[in-house]
């Protein structure tokens, strides 16, 4: 259960989800700019995380430890993107040596 988000009230899965997009969206979007560089990229980063989030909120309330998992899973996504940039570097340079 998320204890960090103080609440008078018993949080639905909804509520929850609105609770950690207001605390961490910056929070998350500094983090993974530090990995991508862009700030765009970071952003979209984010933002496809929560998209992602919100499909399975109700996974929300059996979270133990919000920092942790936020910032693990947008860690992992960064490092996807930049594995796949790479890949698009890769793939764009090979075809550039074939066309000579």
């Amino acid at each position: 259960m998320i204890h960090s988000l103080p609440s008078s009230e018993p949080l639905t899965a909804q509520k929850l989800f609105s609770k950690l997009y207001v605390s961490y969206y910056a929070r998350l979007v500094r983090f993974a700019s530090l990995y991508v560089g862009a700030m765009g990229d970071a952003e979209n980063i984010v933002q496809d995380f929560f998209l992602y989030l919100w499909e399975r909120k109700e996974i929300l309330p059996e979270l133990q430890q919000p920092d942790a998992y936020l910032f693990s899973a947008v860690k992992h996504r960064c490092l996807n993107f930049l594995r796949s940039q790479l890949s698009i570097a890769v793939s764009y340079t090979h075809l550039r040596a074939h066309e000579t």
